[in-house]
């Protein structure tokens, strides 16, 4: 994924410079995108209380999902006064691990839940600009976009106890609308080249996660592994004594247990803001 992006925003910049349109633009920007709380995020924090709350001597800390580090191109092409279309793309990436160890009866546990995460946004925006000051100006902008998510989710179980341990990865490739808008300052920095601070906003959803899951077990006799390639996540409330706690598992069925409840196919919600800096080149 990484490689089609490049030759993505490779595209964009040789038909930038290459003069295409009298007035054309090129805007580059990196920096982070702050995640909003979906039902992936809830079950990795239920997770960690659950374990919190039964094991009082846990170890590990927990790193919710939320920042991921951005980068993106975008061209623009004058189409009235004031007014842009911009054609952009970018790349998003997020990796992080969260680890815990805690006794139980008599065994060592290590419960491990890894996340990884790449977009790549392919967008479509109408800008308008206003004149603040001499060599200040404001750009605002929104639209429309094809988002290209690869989306990891590994959960693993090791013990001291004959060597025992399982893991289960669940992956997904899938491609989705969303919608993007923000605002970014412009100052000029000198003839065709502006410093760029921008704030932007998106919505942007995978209702129903659905993808391959392998289920891996070792221990002292061997291996087995089991594989689902049609497994959905599913999200639900787990109840231990009088707690709820929100989590979440993969599956091919609704998983059907005495203490899970309001149980629901569940998606990825990858709506939130960012912040990021650049530069725009006039050509």
């Amino acid at each position: 994924m990484r490689k089609r992006a490049a030759l993505l925003c490779g595209t964009f910049l040789l038909l930038a410079t290459a003069g295409a349109w009298a007035g054309v633009s090129v805007k580059l920007t990196g920096g982070l995108n702050y995640l909003l709380d979906g039902d992936y995020s809830r079950s990795l924090r239920g997770a960690y209380d659950a374990l919190r709350d039964a094991a009082g001597d846990l170890e590990g800390s927990f790193r919710p999902f939320r920042l991921d580090l951005c980068g993106g191109l975008e061209v623009l092409i004058p189409v009235a006064n004031n007014l842009e279309i911009g054609i952009g793309a970018g790349y998003e990436s997020m990796s992080l691990e969260n680890r815990f160890r805690y006794f139980w009866l008599f065994v060592t546990l290590e419960d491990a839940f890894d996340s990884k995460l790449s977009v790549i946004p392919i967008t479509l925006n109408l800008h308008t600009s206003i004149p603040l000051a001499d060599r200040l100006g404001l750009d605002l902008f929104g639209g429309a976009g094809y988002y290209l998510v690869d989306f990891r989710h590994r959960q693993s179980l090791g013990t001291d106890f004959f060597a025992y341990a399982d893991s289960r990865e669940f992956s997904v490739r899938k491609g989705t609308l969303g919608f993007q808008g923000g605002a970014a300052l412009e100052w000029a920095l000198g003839p065709g080249l502006a410093l760029v601070l921008q704030a932007d906003g998106r919505l942007l959803r995978l209702r129903e996660l659905t993808g391959d899951l392998a289920d891996t077990t070792n221990w002292f006799l061997g291996q087995s592994v089991d594989r689902t390639p049609e497994a959905k996540f599913w999200a639900y409330d787990l109840i231990v004594g009088t707690q709820a706690y929100p989590a979440g598992t993969f599956s091919a069925d609704e998983p059907a247990e005495p203490s899970f409840f309001n149980v629901r196919a569940a998606g990825l919600d990858l709506s939130g803001f960012g912040i990021s800096a650049g530069l725009r080149l006039r050509f």
